[in-house]
């Protein structure tokens, strides 16, 4: 195991901001979960052997397609309910690959249900190292910046967010880019703040914190960079794999 880096050190407060963190996005996905699953369950339901929907060969057809695309969904949400449940409490870090974090990320994203939910533009991963981290804290951070962001595109006519990556020096960068509302200047120096927020409630400030927290632990840095024009851009800073042994200065 690598240990985390000298600078860092977690505090009673950060673990309580983490924990609320995770309350927060694990009641979301549940109520999205939930909206997704009972689609699949109501297909197999109408395609049971008691059904009288079995007719002609067409019709037996069109309920096996029906059916794999259930299942095939049900999957999915078994395995992202798998990811949720690693946790991000444990001191474990390794080697990741964006290749596979992205895409649940991405899934993750489309359980919520709102007004304003664009889908993700995800750029390459094509040719990145592997980073340093665990994949619950990494998945969860990202899942924070990409919630902050949807927050901010909630009313704009035409909500966009990407993520985009690129290698920088002995590492990755993970920007994730909105067109919303931005951040004023004021509140620059003031969105990584615990329970700060320019919302309304239900927010209370946690996302970004969170965020920043979650990957604290294995040298991961988040910060906030200007954009031309409107919306903002917040980037997750990575070490590449294997890790400077003792972590930054």
């Amino acid at each position: 195991m690598t240990p985390p880096p000298a600078w860092y050190t977690q505090s009673r407060l950060e673990a309580l901001i983490i924990e609320a963190s995770r309350s927060s996005v694990h009641r979301a996905l549940a109520r999205g979960m939930g909206h997704d699953i009972r689609g699949p369950l109501q297909t197999m339901m109408l395609a049971g052997p008691s059904s009288d929907t079995w007719g002609s060969e067409a019709d037996i057809r069109m309920l096996r397609s029906a059916l794999g695309h259930a299942t095939g969904r049900l999957s999915e949400l078994a395995d992202l309910v798998g990811a949720l449940s690693t946790g991000t409490e444990s001191p474990d870090s390794g080697p990741i690959s964006l290749s596979d974090v992205l895409p649940r990320v991405v899934a993750l994203n489309r359980l919520y249900r709102g007004a304003a939910s664009p889908d993700l533009l995800v750029g390459p991963t094509t040719g990145l190292p592997a980073v340093h981290g665990h994949s619950g804290a990494l998945s969860l951070a990202l899942l924070n910046l990409i919630l902050n962001a949807r927050d901010a595109v909630h009313q704009v006519p035409d909500p966009q967010i990407r993520v985009e990556c690129e290698g920088a020096g002995a590492g990755v960068r993970i920007s994730i880019v909105d067109n919303g509302v931005g951040v004023p200047g004021a509140d620059r120096e003031r969105v990584f703040e615990p329970f700060f927020t320019s919302r309304p409630e239900p927010h209370l400030g946690m996302g970004l914190p969170a965020a920043r927290l979650l990957v604290a632990g294995f040298g991961g840095r988040v910060t906030l960079e200007p954009v031309d024009g409107p919306g903002a851009r917040f980037v997750l800073q990575l070490e590449s794999w294997p890790p400077v042994t003792g972590g930054r200065a």
